[in-house]
């Protein structure tokens, strides 16, 4: 962290402390071990020290890098002394402030290495930061006990919470996969609604049925149990049912909005590097004469039991759930690409499952509510638009694309559809207000 007076002039003639934040880049690999990210990490800090002259500020400035957290290493001072003068120290009593979110300050002592925290209090709260700092420290302990296991391996639950239920229901034996709670509202209760689109509802039980059969098409084109399927769809009941497929047969799914222009599809569609691809509907912007296209099913936005593609199917597929694990990657998430070419992110079973129960529990959500899918389909908060109500035996209301761009539909969708359960986002907030109308209130 403390540089010294490379490259400032005459500094060496001057008595006094030079101190300038060096930039500390750390790749982490899960595979290596701890002691092997140590050898590293002293490595990139020495390499850090012999290029001190380029600072912390100019780096992040040319970078355009928007820093929110920070760590500084404060090593054991070394004890000054010169003939003739007597050194006391000297506390000046000033509080510690940062510019950051969140900033860790490690102190080294002779006694050891002493850790604080500052951080915004409009974002985190001292609980949260109390938990933060003995996680920190039981990672250390851990790497340091044992410095040949894994960075994988080292373990952030703390003992007191070993047995909690939440952290037991993270667990492999516990934990479900996110489509079985949807397939226990179906079998209890098939006769309620899950999806109404397009002036059309569809059961449990259909959707259960629906996406089985589709499911089993998908593995007799050749997608088995680990591959990618992206689905590149608007807003619609088959999107919903090409996800519940591709799920039962232990397959993993990218949601592409259709009303990405052609070049940004192409360039997702590579980053995932899909092994099948689903279209829903007939996407105006979708150019697919680059794509191979004996790995593309095409589909209806309300696929059917007796629509022509499902009509041979066999549903006593026992490949069905075989291959299917809480920790097998569910979904793929892209990032925004604010920092050049979006990331391709994958996630397990058990994070939305357990956000799932949480939301449901939390807002005292139940089979009587109505959720809006509003949410832009390729990202993440359509997933819990789409599995909450799934779990809950809730329905999911969907507007056509043509109504969310209009003010005044939108307006008139949410009047006359009698939602319970919507998550908005500013913009999509300020739509509704602008379709607002003093004859028709919405509640």
């Amino acid at each position: 962290q403390s540089s010294g007076r490379q490259g400032l002039k005459d500094a060496k003639n001057v008595f006094g402390l030079f101190s300038r934040a060096l930039l500390l880049r750390q790749n982490i690999q899960w595979s290596m071990t701890a002691s092997e990210l140590f050898k590293q990490l002293r490595q990139n800090v020495q390499a850090c020290i012999d290029h001190q002259r380029y600072s912390y500020h100019h780096i992040i400035q040319s970078s355009g890098v928007q820093a929110k957290y920070a760590i500084n290493w404060y090593p054991i001072k070394e004890k000054l002394t010169l003939e003739g003068l007597r050194i006391t120290p000297y506390d000046s009593g000033v509080e510690w402030s940062s510019g950051f979110d969140l900033n860790l300050h490690c102190l080294q002592l002779e006694s050891g290495i002493e850790m604080n925290m500052r951080y915004q209090q409009d974002i985190l709260d001292s609980s949260r930061i109390q938990i933060m700092l003995e996680q920190i420290e039981q990672v250390l302990l851990q790497a340091i006990t044992n410095p040949n296991q894994t960075i994988a391996e080292l373990s952030l639950i703390l003992p007191r919470d070993s047995n909690s239920p939440s952290i037991n229901a993270l667990g492999n034996k516990e934990y479900s996969l996110i489509y079985e709670k949807f397939l226990d509202q179906a079998a209890q209760y098939p006769g309620r609604t899950a999806i109404e689109y397009n002036q059309k509802n569809w059961t449990y039980a259909e959707l259960n049925d629906i996406s089985t059969k589709f499911g089993c098409h998908l593995l007799s084109r050749g997608v088995k149990a680990h591959a990618k399927v992206a689905i590149i769809a608007n807003r619609c009941a088959s999107m919903i049912t090409g996800m519940l497929a591709t799920s039962k047969i232990g397959a993993s799914f990218a949601v592409l909005d259709a009303s990405y222009p052609n070049d940004r599809l192409m360039a997702l569609l590579a980053l995932i590097q899909a092994d099948h691809i689903v279209i829903c509907g007939e996407p105006e912007n979708l150019n697919l004469a680059s794509l191979d296209t004996t790995a593309v099913t095409r589909i209806s936005e309300c696929l059917d039991t007796d629509d022509q593609i499902l009509a041979a199917i066999d549903t006593s597929a026992e490949l069905l759930f075989s291959h299917n694990n809480p920790q097998n990657i569910a979904y793929y998430l892209f990032t925004s690409g604010t920092t050049g070419v979006p990331k391709c992110i994958p996630v397990s079973h058990s994070p939305l499952c357990h956000f799932v129960r949480w939301q449901a529990e939390h807002f005292s959500l139940d089979h009587n509510d109505r959720f809006t899918l509003i949410s832009g389909v390729s990202h993440d908060p359509v997933l819990r638009d789409i599995f909450t109500p799934l779990s809950i035996g809730a329905s999911i209301i969907i507007p056509e694309q043509k109504t969310i761009y209009d003010p005044a539909k939108l307006y008139a969708w949410f009047a006359a559809s009698r939602v319970t359960v919507s998550h908005l986002t500013p913009p999509m907030i300020k739509i509704i207000h602008a379709g607002l109308s003093k004859n028709t209130p919405l509640y």
